[in-house]
């Protein structure tokens, strides 16, 4: 499945919240599984290494796929292409970087 959200929240080491946006994009298409379970849907949002943008707050991070790559994620032949990809840049829109003197 895609989760359609216009951010999402992670946090670092130190439980500092950050909400992450793309600039160029309102919505953000997340990659996900689902399954029904008892008429009731349970959905995962699937995770891959961090890019740059989020290697200083967290090692992993949700696969952002882009509209063109869309209909390759929900294809049962061509997902695991998308697996691999390195979601593009993201923009902190809250939280604060702590620094270290060291």
């Amino acid at each position: 499945c895609i989760i359609a959200v216009s951010g999402f929240y992670e946090w670092d080491q130190h439980k500092h919240k950050f909400k992450f946006i793309d600039e160029e994009n309102r919505i953000m298409l997340l990659a996900g599984i689902y399954r029904v379970v008892e008429n009731q849907i349970e959905m995962t949002i699937i995770t891959t290494l961090a890019n740059e943008s989020m290697k200083q707050i967290h090692q992993r991070m949700p696969l952002i796929i882009t509209n063109e790559q869309m209909n390759s994620w929900l294809s049962k032949d061509n997902f695991k292409s998308i697996l691999r990809i390195k979601p593009q840049p993201i923009k902190i829109s809250s939280g604060v970087l702590q620094v270290s003197l060291f």
